[in-house]
């Protein structure tokens, strides 16, 4: 513990350089900012278990990256937000559906369609030659 308040400590004092010199006026680092609170939130409330600080990372990238990655990148800015929102919409409607119940049980209504462990491309009436699918369902031995 008095390691960190020390080396929190020695933070504050070296950056003083950069006001000094005029590089930078004023500091806003969150992660460095939440370090002096650190010791005082450890005494509270216990070491926190697998606890990482970044965690506005991990929502940068789910808010941020993912989207980007789904947009076509030509004004990217209203794709990502309407992504954004379309994802917000269905999470809520999950969580409204199971509240309700309505996700509960078989998705397709007994009586219902085909048996969903039929082949794929199987159409009704054809057979399955047995040696064309194995066990694991791998479609490897197929003769070319």
């Amino acid at each position: 513990m008095l390691c960190i308040n020390d080396a929190v400590c020695h933070f504050h004092l070296e950056q003083e350089i950069f006001k000094d010199v005029g590089v930078h006026e004023h500091f806003s680092l969150p992660r460095q900012h939440f370090m002096v609170h650190y010791c005082t939130l450890i005494e509270m409330f216990g070491v926190p278990n697998g606890l990482c600080s970044s965690i506005t990372e991990s929502r940068h990238i789910k808010a941020v990256k993912e989207p980007w990655c789904h947009s076509n990148r030509y004004k990217a800015l209203g794709q990502m937000l309407l992504t954004n929102q379309r994802l917000d919409k269905l999470a809520t409607a999950c969580l409204v559906y199971s509240q309700k119940g309505m996700l509960n049980g078989p998705l397709v209504p007994a009586g219902r369609g085909e048996d969903i462990t039929t082949v794929e491309g199987k159409d009704k009436g054809e057979e399955v030659d047995s040696q064309a699918v194995d066990s694991e369902g791998d479609k490897s031995d197929y003769d070319v």
